[in-house]
């Protein structure tokens, strides 16, 4: 999500989000040529919705339910956790990430003592760059 940040030459602080991945678009079934040939032609001049445009219509939802209230299903998009490196700056270097890249991690959840930045951490354990 942001760019990286180098922590006292040595460790690695980053802000990082689940990834969200688009679900598959629906194939159009085929239609046997038995049921093409049961199906009334149009007039041209008439209206129709051909079967590929209806598919783009339904897979976007709407911002607001039917009450008109902002929808809060895409929640997931605005929580991010900062995951602290420990001795990674060459690593991180190395890999040259930019803001916006997409990550394997291997994380554990650590406690900080710190007075002003305690509580719970990501500590970040191994990461690789997704090709």
């Amino acid at each position: 999500m942001a760019p990286p940040r180098i922590l006292k030459d040595k460790h690695v602080k980053l802000k990082l989000a689940a990834a969200l991945l688009r679900a598959p678009e629906p194939e159009p079934n085929p239609m046997s040529e038995v049921a093409v040939a049961a199906i009334p032609d149009c007039h041209p001049d008439g209206a129709e919705i051909r079967r590929a445009a209806r598919y783009p219509a339904t897979q976007h939802a709407a911002l607001t339910t039917e009450n008109r209230e902002l929808r809060t299903d895409q929640w997931r998009r605005n929580v991010s956790f900062d995951a602290l490196g420990w001795h990674m700056a060459e690593r991180l270097q190395v890999a040259k990430l930019l803001a916006g890249d997409t990550l394997d991690i291997a994380f554990s959840i650590g406690h900080n003592d710190h007075p002003e930045y305690g509580g719970l951490e990501l500590s970040l354990r191994d990461f690789r760059p997704r090709a």
